[in-house]
């Protein structure tokens, strides 16, 4: 993992994984240790929204309202695997972007503990799944190792906006 630069300042950290067992670690760090938020969620948002975004891919995606998923079609079939490429290149995801409501969390709605170990077990179920990775309807088709890259990079995307106070 790429250490966390300047603890003090208000801007997002750059924060890389290599193995999702880091990702682990660094939510059991932040927890252990505390830290500030410089976004919108807290650590069990995150972890509720990382383990949603993490069993879609072995479990599959959920449906959404017909006119979304006119408009995932369309993105899917243009630009779609343009915008991985991308994210797989330079390691890092656009903020601010839309995600699916039902992955994210009211502030209070999770309990941190109970969050970091739904997503421990949703990270051993992903490094040890060994079935072919479900479509994403915004990406397609990829293999396991590109569904892991992304894995990574969304989770750095998030957790980065956690500051460790030790």
């Amino acid at each position: 993992m790429v250490e966390r630069m300047d603890k003090n300042t208000d801007a997002p950290q750059e924060l890389e994984f290599e193995s999702l067992s880091q990702v682990f670690d660094e939510v059991q760090r932040l927890s252990a240790t505390g830290y500030r938020a410089l976004g919108k969620w807290n650590l069990a948002q995150i972890c509720g929204h990382l383990n949603c975004w993490m069993t879609y891919p072995l479990d599959g995606y959920p449906v959404p309202k017909l006119h979304v998923r006119m408009v995932l079609w369309m993105v899917r079939f243009t630009v779609g695997k343009r915008l991985l490429h991308k994210i797989i290149t330079e390691k890092k995801m656009k903020s601010g972007g839309p995600t699916l409501p039902v992955t994210v969390f009211p502030p209070n709605a999770l309990d941190e503990h109970e969050a970091i170990q739904a997503f421990g077990r949703a990270i051993q179920r992903f490094d040890s799944f060994n079935d072919i990775i479900r479509p994403s309807p915004v990406f397609g088709s990829m293999d396991y190792e590109t569904a892991r890259k992304l894995q990574l990079i969304h989770c750095a995307h998030h957790l980065r906006l956690l500051i460790p106070k030790d």
